[in-house]
């Protein structure tokens, strides 16, 4: 047994099942094979890909496409006007009704008091 096993298996809580340590250790190797699995070794990897930039004389269908935007564009600038300006209709459309509702609300409440007081007298 190699000895990140034994440390994945240490870990593992006695509370926990042993089929639940053995398949996570099991995934995490497969993961591992995986992502080792590259033809190229890193320094080979840089030489290619600078030998790659300098024959397609600097890439630039590579380069990235957010160095076109403009500054607000970038940083949202236009999307946040309009969400800002949504929500501020949104708020005055709420103040608006329920400053309707609740002056209505308190015109029947003088109302009906006035008429319990006109009883009265």
């Amino acid at each position: 047994m190699e000895s990140f096993e034994y440390l994945s298996l240490l870990r593992c809580s006695a509370k926990q099942n042993r089929m639940y340590c053995y398949s996570y250790l099991e995934n995490v190797q497969c993961l591992s094979r995986i992502y080792q699995d590259q033809p190229l070794t890193p320094l080979q990897q840089a030489v290619y890909w600078t030998e790659y930039v300098i024959r397609h004389k600097g890439a630039p269908h590579l380069r990235s496409a957010v160095l076109d935007l403009a500054w607000y564009q970038y940083f949202l600038l236009d999307v946040i006007a309009v969400l800002a300006l949504v929500t501020a209709c949104v708020l005055v459309a709420v103040y608006c009704i329920s400053r309707a509702v609740i002056s209505r609300l308190f015109d029947t409440m003088r109302l009906l008091t006035s008429r319990v007081v006109k009883k009265n007298d």
